[in-house]
């Protein structure tokens, strides 16, 4: 079963989500008599993640902004991802871009009030959350732009940023699995 999910990597990662690939190896362990701390401990995540949960995984999460065009500058030029060209014709003008399996939705619509009162430090407003292997072309191009960024207050390797419309962005070092 190990060398079956080594070898199949990509593929769970693309099918599975993580509390389906935890309950895959906790079926496997409960058949092969594992060891019974190392079972006990899959099974309260199992706990945790719910057995029977409906939920699988986050599709978007959407970003309202004022120029599109400015938009798109930002999160495909500077900041280096990809514009998804599935977005059907709709009643409003915006974009899609992919992070990863999921995706950013830029939304061109009338100005809220959402630069009301907005600290200086995105990670204490509504912000988004993004996965990435390394940060440092991220501040790179934030810095040639001369566009403000902050770095976690809680030691993590996280930056924190705002789009050109306010909306903050946060952006998580997490270590790749070789």
């Amino acid at each position: 079963m190990i060398e079956f999910l080594k070898s199949e990597r990509s593929i769970i990662k693309e099918l599975l989500p993580l509390h389906q690939i935890i309950f895959a190896i906790l079926n496997y362990a409960n058949t092969i008599k594992f060891e019974n701390n190392l079972f006990s401990i899959l099974k309260s995540e199992e706990k945790i993640m719910g057995k029977n949960s409906i939920f699988i995984g986050l599709h978007h999460g959407s970003v309202i902004v004022q120029e599109l065009d400015e938009a798109l500058k930002f999160y495909c030029e500077i900041i280096g991802l990809k514009q998804n060209l599935q977005r059907p014709e709709m009643k409003f003008s915006g974009a899609w871009l992919d992070v990863g399996a999921q995706q950013i939705h830029l939304l061109k619509l009338p100005e809220t009030e959402q630069s009301i009162n907005q600290p200086d430090h995105a990670g204490r407003d509504r912000h988004l959350a993004i996965h990435v292997t390394q940060i440092e072309t991220i501040i790179m191009n934030l810095e040639n732009e001369q566009i403000p960024y902050t770095m976690s207050r809680s030691g993590r390797q996280a930056l924190f940023c705002r789009d050109p419309d306010g909306n903050g962005l946060e952006f998580i070092k997490v270590e790749t699995q070789h």
